[in-house]
């Protein structure tokens, strides 16, 4: 079981920093296109995609340091796992605890999920859930034989037809006990869209609009000290200023996190835009500001510096909740016209 506990472990390391990094991008995109974000559906495709890492690591994992080492040629004879069970294995218990049984059902275990997502989440009947098993099983040892398409001098994993026998056989059982297994959702009815944005949806903007500008910032800072040009004072709130409070008048009442999350604001007052922004970002620079203070009077700046950034993390959420930045302001957050149009003409129908 180290054996497989190590190739998991890594696949699920992986899949962690995956998630960190496309969490916001994953949340925007779900908004955009559904105007809502799901348990169901977040679980149904973050638990698939962390299923096929582990198959994938299984299959790959561990990396030899020399796969040069022993030579490993295909097997091509099908079922030769029985041949080789039977022939060492003196009784029936010690045929289901051969390592050549054990092995192959293994391999049915490694698609038997494969057949259950397609069943259940991805609505596929059993032909397709078979040939589907089929392909990705050859993707397996295709990728074995050749080393990782070459990666490796020497292949390092045998090529093994047996392998492909179970692994289908495992998304055809998979398939078959699908109606059973609870913990993958089933698909159905797309979810109605609210007609007002939340402030999980708002504040998924902020986050966006907070990081693009850092991207932002860091490029323009980064080509001004190339092209020695001038930067000015606080320069991530000159771009803060620029994207959230002046770019909304080019692209009718959207934020770049706005737009990316299907929403805008109303009414179309850019006076009204700007006024809204700096009620959000206006408190972000005392950050600055009391860093500096820590700075010309001796005071500890970090200590300063994480101070104030408690106390702005605590009063950001705030606004948020309370929505006293649209009631100054005289805004609302609203969805997106062509966000409201693809509601219209949705459908809703039930899916597998």
């Amino acid at each position: 079981m180290t054996s497989y506990a190590e190739p998991i472990g890594n696949a699920a390391v992986i899949f962690a920093v995956i998630c960190a990094v496309l969490a916001a991008p994953y949340l925007a995109w779900q908004y955009r296109r559904r105007g809502t974000v799901t348990a169901g559906r977040t679980w149904a495709q973050t638990s698939f995609l962390l299923y096929l890492m582990c198959a994938w690591a299984l299959v790959l994992m561990p990396f030899p340091d020399d796969p040069c080492r022993r030579t490993v040629t295909p097997q091509l004879q099908p079922f030769n796992w029985v041949h080789l069970a039977r022939a060492g294995s003196t009784g029936t218990l010690s045929l289901l605890t051969n390592p050549n049984t054990v092995m192959f059902v293994f391999n049915v275990a490694l698609l038997f999920p494969l057949g259950v997502y397609l069943r259940r989440w991805f609505g596929r009947g059993l032909v397709v859930s078979a040939l589907a098993g089929f392909a990705m099983s050859l993707a397996f040892e295709v990728t074995q034989y050749t080393a990782i398409f070459g990666l490796y001098e020497c292949t390092y994993r045998q090529f093994n037809v047996d392998d492909l026998i179970a692994n289908t056989s495992g998304a055809i059982i998979g398939w078959l006990v699908a109606p059973l297994v609870f913990i993958v959702p089933r698909r159905g009815a797309e979810p109605v869209a609210p007609d007002r944005v939340t402030v999980p949806r708002r504040g998924l903007s902020c986050v966006l609009d907070f990081w693009i500008a850092l991207i932002l910032t860091f490029l323009a800072t980064s080509l001004a000290e190339t092209f020695s040009l001038p930067v000015p004072p606080g320069p991530m709130y000159v771009v803060l200023l620029v994207t959230c409070a002046l770019l909304p008048a080019v692209t009718t009442g959207r934020t770049p996190g706005q737009l990316s999350v299907g929403m805008r604001m109303e009414p179309g007052n850019p006076l009204r835009w700007i006024l809204r922004a700096l009620l959000v970002w206006g408190p972000y620079p005392g950050f600055y500001l009391l860093s500096d203070y820590g700075l010309a009077h001796r005071h500890d700046p970090l200590g300063i510096a994480a101070l104030a950034t408690a106390g702005l993390c605590v009063v950001w959420p705030l606004i948020l909740l309370t929505g006293i930045h649209e009631r100054l302001s005289g805004t609302r957050a609203v969805p997106d016209s062509s966000q409201r149009d693809l509601k219209a003409s949705t459908s809703v129908g039930s899916v597998g």
